[in-house]
């Protein structure tokens, strides 16, 4: 029979999963055809209930007490190392193995839960991430020291998502001690604790971090690595308006033509932060082929409609009105165009005596700062719009909406909002 403390912890365990079930008591003594005041005794731990009921309710949640016959936490360890490696396929591989895995201990369970989220990540799949470590955060008290340090790193990624970026910190912090004491060997969470350093402005320290994360990947000759974690280095550049810097650094990464072929994604993102350098620059000419390439890349994507409305500004600004026209047209027949907040957003860019509606735009602005936290690179788009009009802001006097927009940048940057979330 199982021990006081084991028995409060799977009462624990129970009460967890009724309320993320939206049971009350009730519902569950209903269920197990118990009393409630007995089900009250079982999330209590109580000693003097039968181990049967405690084997009742831990089965309708899918639990089962006496189970011991899967070795997740090395399947664990592993998909952990597949997200460092940046290997999507054995990620894939081992997820579709143990999804089909079924009658768990408690323990299992709960490592099964870990890596959906692990999988969730990988997938860039936000929002189930979400949920899974929201399911989490009340039970993390089960876990052994290694489950818990892989629940703080993705922990961290969670408040880290969340722009809670104070958060993100501590959990990487008391993620970096357990990793010393368990011994591991993780660049991983070096990478991940270096971009929030990055939207923290904690730039040298990010940037000396960097140094010492290409210097191992290159001695290990991981190229995947280095084009990856260059990015991060053209980051620091790019809000330190550093933009020159930004797009030398990744000019050179698209050398390596295997990597984004490998991770396409790759290629829109830094075409995104060259085309935004350029623009910041005032070198209109220059930004429009990385903002078009993007569009080629793909006709489906959350940011596509930044891309239009940068190379229609960008082909106003040159004096390019034919080709303006053009894509004007085009754009008019895309899905992106039938949803009524885009409308709004990209009519701003499309007036033919107008650089850009300023009115038009700020009615879309509270849609992009609520989109900043469904989709990373929000942030970025977000910022590069606040750049191109900040200055005629100033010069026509609107010093409301400019202090307004340069608030929510400032906040989301350090991550005020995020509670709010």
């Amino acid at each position: 029979m199982k021990d006081v403390v084991n028995l409060s912890r799977i009462g624990q365990v129970i009460k967890v999963e009724r309320l993320n079930q939206h049971l009350s008591q009730h519902d569950l003594a209903n269920i197990l055809k118990v009393n409630q005041s007995t089900v009250s005794r079982i999330e209590n731990g109580d000693t003097t209930i039968s181990l049967e009921h405690y084997e009742k309710a831990l089965c309708y949640f899918d639990m089962f007490l006496n189970e011991n016959n899967k070795d997740l936490e090395k399947e664990l360890y592993a998909m952990y190392q597949s997200l460092d490696d940046y290997d999507m396929d054995k990620t894939r591989e081992i997820y579709q193995k143990v999804s089909h895995y079924d009658k768990l201990n408690m323990d299992e369970f709960y490592i099964k839960k870990l890596m959906q989220a692990c999988f969730d990540l990988s997938k860039n799949n936000i929002i189930l991430f979400n949920q899974n470590i929201e399911k989490l955060k009340d039970i993390e008290c089960i876990f052994n020291p290694f489950e818990q340090y892989i629940f703080l790193v993705l922990k961290g990624y969670y408040y880290h998502i969340k722009r809670d970026f104070l958060q993100a910190e501590d959990l990487f912090r008391n993620a970096y001690k357990l990793k010393d004491e368990l011994n591991l060997d993780d660049s991983h969470l070096q990478y991940i604790m270096t971009l929030n350093q990055i939207v923290l402005r904690r730039y040298r320290l990010a940037e000396l971090s960097i140094l010492d994360l290409l210097d191992q990947y290159k001695k290990k000759h991981h190229q995947d690595k280095v084009v990856i974690t260059k990015g991060l280095l053209a980051f620091i550049y790019y809000f330190d308006a550093n933009y020159k810097q930004t797009i030398d650094i990744l000019k050179n990464c698209f050398l390596s033509q295997e990597v984004f072929t490998k991770f396409p994604y790759l290629k829109i993102q830094y075409n995104s932060f060259i085309g935004a350098s350029y623009l910041a620059l005032k070198e209109y000419e220059k930004a429009i082929p990385f903002f078009k390439e993007n569009i080629e890349l793909e006709e489906t994507n959350q940011y596509l409609c930044f891309y239009y409305a940068y190379i229609l500004y960008c082909l106003k600004k040159t004096n390019q009105l034919s080709l303006f026209n053009i894509y004007k047209k085009e754009l008019k027949k895309k899905e992106i165009y039938k949803i009524k907040i885009n409308q709004i957003f990209l009519q701003a860019f499309m007036d033919d005596k107008k650089i850009i509606d300023f009115e038009r735009l700020f009615h879309s602005f509270h849609h992009l700062y609520q989109a900043i936290f469904q989709y990373h690179d929000y942030y970025l788009h977000t910022k590069l719009i606040f750049i191109l009009i900040k200055d005629k802001l100033w010069k026509r006097r609107k010093y409301l909406i400019y202090k307004q927009m340069n608030e929510v940048i400032l906040r989301i940057r350090t991550g005020g909002y995020g509670s709010e979330i």
